[in-house]
């Protein structure tokens, strides 16, 4: 069966992402293309179940493998490739690099660390403002804190690349950089850097931007970066960004529950998720294997500043949400949320409003903890950029409630001042 594939190169594809709408048959696979990442080699399909099966592997294609496309065929379109050279490679590449950067795991509670933590939490002085840059279809936003001469800049997610139309965004970035220097008084070649990045979860329309930042040294050796190095990926692009990472010399720390602190918590998850059991390293006491899509091992972030929080749930799934609210790591803090980023590019599966499974407390649904104070959403990604995104529901859900801001509406990013919920299209 290889042989038949020899002649075409080109064929194999790493399995970034399968989305699955709730309503209907179809699934939106995400190819990344092994050779080059040209726009014709990469590609966003809408297949039904039956198409997602393996010529010589029994079942279905998974996130995170090695595949060989035939376009040719309409119903046998797939053949296993994790046993190719190429794979093989990447898989051996990944595991090498994974053994170093979890040594640059460090404890989230420094001294240091958590003192500014606590006074960015309660500071009735601070000024925040959240920017969330038009990057088609993707994840990106920039957190800047002030305080007198002092400031911090955060990061949630950092895509350039729109995977469905190839379109570079990188543009939009810079121009955000640019207004945040301004707010600085960073003039001419005034330098930023990025504290710290949360990652939160791998796939391509949430990391691709990373490799932008190191090389435009945003991201440097004084940067904390928040990234589960457990979950195993082996794609080139991720595999060639953690190798970045670790020679700009950044620390990482593990974005699970227990390492809350502060301004930084965690909601989710409540324990560290591998891909499958073959890919467990360092298992500790108390793990899980995310047999769902790979959007439920997003991590779900609740910054807290100056009195005002966001929650960034990252591309969480219905089956992450339950995950969340049954282990009662959401309990209060969702209630109390100011600002939230709607998960999964506002797609069915990405609203929570099944009836909350926490016990401990008053039947709800996790939206109605949002929806209590919440002041303003942020949907960000492209309409219409494949099916099941941007879903009615979720519009009309957050449009009644006067709050939503989607970022593809700007021309190149969304400024929001946290303390007084003031935005502006920029």
């Amino acid at each position: 069966m290889e042989k038949k594939y020899k002649k075409e190169p080109r064929s194999l594809y790493f399995v970034d992402s399968i989305f699955k709408p709730l309503e209907g048959n179809a699934s939106i696979v995400s190819l990344l293309s092994t050779e080059n990442e040209a726009e014709q080699s990469t590609r966003v399909l809408s297949l039904n179940s039956e198409q997602l099966n393996m010529t010589n592997h029994s079942g279905t294609i998974r996130e995170g493998w090695y595949v060989f496309y035939n376009e040719k065929d309409e119903q046998q379109r797939f053949s296993y490739g994790n046993l190719s050279p190429y794979a093989r490679q990447q898989f051996r590449a990944f595991n090498a690099l994974q053994q170093q950067l979890i040594e640059n795991i460090i404890d989230p509670e420094r001294e240091e660390d958590a003192v500014l933590l606590k006074r960015l939490e309660n500071s009735n002085t601070l000024d925040v403002s959240s920017y969330h840059v038009n990057v088609g279809h993707g994840n990106c936003s920039i957190i800047l804190i002030q305080d007198g001469s002092f400031y911090q800049i955060w990061m949630v997610d950092c895509s350039i690349i729109d995977k469905s139309n190839w379109h570079n965004y990188s543009a939009n970035l810079e121009s955000c950089f640019e207004a945040i220097k301004l707010k600085l008084n960073k003039r001419n070649d005034g330098s930023i850097s990025i504290n710290r990045f949360f990652l939160t979860h791998t796939h391509y329309d949430h990391y691709n931007g990373l490799e932008y930042l190191v090389d435009n040294h945003y991201v440097d050796k004084g940067t904390l970066c928040y990234v589960n190095l457990y979950y195993h990926c082996a794609n080139k692009t991720y595999i060639r960004i953690l190798d970045k990472l670790k020679r700009a010399g950044v620390k990482f720390v593990e974005p699970i529950n227990r390492n809350s602190h502060a301004a930084v918590r965690f909601l989710h998850p409540e324990c560290r998720l591998y891909r499958s059991k073959a890919t467990i390293v360092h298992a500790p006491s108390n793990y899980r294997i995310v047999n769902d899509p790979l959007n439920n091992s997003s991590i779900v972030i609740m910054i807290t500043l100056g009195g005002r929080s966001m929650v960034f749930p990252g591309d969480l799934e219905q089956n992450g949400f339950d995950r969340m609210t049954q282990s009662g790591t959401c309990s209060s803090f969702l209630f109390e949320s100011d600002y939230y980023v709607v998960s999964h590019h506002g797609s069915i599966n990405g609203h929570p409003d099944r009836p909350c499974l926490n016990t401990l407390g008053p039947k709800h649904t996790p939206l109605f903890c949002v929806r209590n104070n919440l002041k303003k959403a942020i949907l960000m990604g492209r309409d219409r950029a494949y099916y099941g995104v941007y879903s009615p529901h979720v519009v009309r859900y957050f449009s009644i409630l006067g709050s939503l801001i989607c970022t593809e509406k700007a021309p190149h990013f969304v400024e929001l001042e946290w303390r007084t919920g003031h935005v502006q299209c920029l």
